[in-house]
């Protein structure tokens, strides 16, 4: 018997969604398959038995939404950006002058 064949759903559709990421990056089925099964373990050891609520991604969205504006607006495209990232022109430029302000707080 394999450990698919034992393990509970919840196992399995943590398993799978992790090697399916890592095959999308890049790794070998049986490199995905066999370091998926390790994070699963792992998993498992930390949240096994509790009740656990994993929380919508909104936050990282957004973060990676702003990010994603400032790295490709190149001065010329804040309409472009725009639309492509639903938000308002006036949003873009709220966006880039964040970004400008971490960066100088950065230097500092």
């Amino acid at each position: 018997m394999t450990w698919r064949e034992s393990a509970h759903e919840v196992h399995l559709q943590i398993a799978d969604t992790v090697a399916q990421t890592l095959r999308s990056r890049g790794l070998s089925e049986p490199e995905a398959n066999s370091l998926a099964y390790h994070i699963m373990r792992d998993l498992v050891r930390v949240f096994g038995g509790m009740q656990t609520y994993i929380p919508m991604a909104t936050c990282i969205d957004v973060y990676e939404k702003r990010e994603a504006i400032a790295r490709e607006f190149n001065g010329r495209n804040t309409r472009e950006l725009a639309k492509k990232y639903g938000v308002s022109v006036v949003h873009v430029y709220r966006i880039l002058k964040q970004q400008r302000s971490r960066q100088r707080g950065k230097r500092d």
